[in-house]
């Protein structure tokens, strides 16, 4: 299977994602001379990769945790055990050489792109719980969010030459493509995303609900949740915060279908 072909920016050179023997890496493939090489090549997950404009490096994303090492990734590996459940965003000369882990935090971050300029590496990180998009300062080091959604985004794209970013965003119902000109101008006015309640759960190690399985076990969690939890900050219905609880006033009618017409 190949997917994920990102052109270079300089020159007649592809990159891809390939699987092959159940191993997904990232290959380079030139037009002028015909060669194929490998850049990564080892039993972790390796997508979605970036070009950095100047085509000398590829940011992608990868479950590989701290394992960028060559000589470590040439022993056999233990994966029984391994905790491939979240991703990162890396960083890669295409030579397959100098791989940098960007990020670390213990939630998924995806879609890498860099900015035209190539002064910033943009990627969505739901360290929050909310996909929200993130960005890297090279020369700083600096990890900073650029949005505070509380309904979460995703696919980023960066428009070549310009300054001008598309997103994908869940908005009235739907998701809809957005875009945003000139992104870095308004990022010290954005307020940084909090965790939500359910990441800030599983960080104290408390136990989330399962779904129940009769419905004994749904009223024990039920009368959990109500005892442990504070709605007061939630959002309800007009009817329901003027104490008014009841079923809807609305008329019933049966109605009986000719089945002839469907």
């Amino acid at each position: 299977f190949l997917f994920s072909p990102a052109w270079s920016p300089t020159n007649n050179e592809i990159a891809f994602v390939g699987i092959k023997n159940s191993e997904s890496d990232i290959y380079l493939y030139n037009l002028d001379t015909k060669k194929l090489t490998h850049v990564t090549d080892d039993v972790f997950s390796d997508l979605e990769p970036t070009w950095s404009p100047d085509g000398n490096d590829l940011a992608f994303v990868s479950d590989r945790k701290e394992n960028v090492e060559p000589k470590e990734l040439r022993k056999p590996i233990q994966m029984v055990g391994f905790d491939y459940r979240t991703t990162d965003i890396y960083l890669i000369h295409k030579n397959g050489f100098g791989m940098q882990r960007l990020t670390t935090s213990p939630q998924n971050e995806t879609s890498p792109q860099w900015s035209a300029d190539g002064k910033y590496l943009l990627y969505v990180s739901d360290e929050s719980g909310i996909a929200n998009i993130y960005y890297w300062n090279p020369k700083t080091n600096e990890k900073k969010a650029l949005t505070n959604l509380l309904t979460g985004c995703a696919q980023l794209s960066w428009g070549r030459n310009s300054d001008r970013l598309a997103f994908t965003a869940f908005s009235n119902g739907g998701y809809n493509i957005f875009f945003w000109a000139n992104p870095f101008a308004s990022q010290n006015k954005i307020e940084q995303p909090v965790k939500t309640a359910f990441m800030k759960e599983l960080d104290a190690g408390r136990r989330i609900p399962e779904i129940p399985q009769t419905s004994s076990e749904g009223e024990i969690i039920t009368r959990q949740v109500q005892q442990e939890r504070d709605f007061s900050d939630y959002v309800f219905g007009n009817d329901f915060r003027r104490g008014i609880i009841g079923r809807s006033k609305a008329d019933s009618q049966r109605v009986k279908l000719p089945l002839a017409d469907y």
